[in-house]
C-alpha cells in the first residue's frame, strides 16, 4: 500500500513539475530544450544552487525526489519539448488544412464569410462527426469514417444554425 501512495505522490510532483516548466519555457520547444541541460539532481543536491530562483521555486519535497532520482526533470524536459514540437505540427497542419479547404470553397461566397464557413465546418467535423480534418490525406484509413447516423444529424443542424445565424 505504501508503495501505491508513493508512486501517486511521485506522478503528482512530476505534474507540478510539468507546470513549472511549461510556465518557463511559456510554450517553446527551444526554450524546454535549456531545461534539459542541467543537471537537476546536483542543483538539488548543493544548498547554494537550491537558491538559484530556477531551483528556488521547486518545493522541498519535489527537490527532494529530483536528488534522489526519483524524478529526472531533464527527462520531464525532453518529454515536454517533443510535445510541444507536436503540439506546433498540428497547428501548422491544421492551418494547411484551412488554407486547403479555403482553395476549394466557392468562388462566389464573399471572402469575408468563407474563412467563417470554412472554420465552423472543420469544428462542426470534429465535434459533431469526431473528424480530425476535413483535408485529403490520400490514406483510406484517415479519409473514409463511419460516423452514426446521430453524429450526421448533429452536424447537419449545427450546419443549419450557423447558415441561420449569418443569413442575412
Amino acid at each position: 500500500m505504501q508503495n501505491t501512495s508513493t508512486d501517486e505522490r511521485v506522478a503528482e510532483m512530476r505534474l507540478e513539475l510539468h507546470d513549472f516548466m511549461m510556465g518557463f519555457a511559456q510554450g517553446d520547444a527551444e526554450r524546454m530544450a535549456t531545461l534539459h541541460r542541467s543537471n537537476w539532481a546536483l542543483a538539488a543536491q548543493i544548498e547554494q544552487l537550491r537558491r538559484h530562483p530556477l531551483v528556488a521555486a521547486l518545493g522541498d519535497e519535489l527537490l527532494a525526489a529530483i536528488a534522489t532520482r526519483a524524478i529526472d526533470p531533464s527527462a520531464e524536459a525532453r518529454y515536454l519539448a517533443a510535445r510541444l514540437r507536436e503540439v506546433d505540427a498540428e497547428a501548422a497542419q491544421e492551418a494547411a488544412d484551412a488554407a486547403a479547404l479555403a482553395s476549394q470553397a466557392d468562388p462566389d461566397l464573399p471572402p469575408q464569410y468563407r474563412d467563417q464557413m470554412l472554420a465552423t465546418i472543420t469544428l462542426i467535423a470534429k465535434d459533431a462527426l469526431r473528424i480530425p480534418t476535413l483535408e485529403t490525406r490520400n490514406s483510406d484509413s484517415l479519409d473514409f469514417h463511419t460516423c452514426s447516423v446521430w453524429g450526421i444529424r448533429e452536424a447537419l443542424i449545427d450546419a443549419y444554425e450557423e447558415g441561420f445565424h449569418i443569413a442575412p
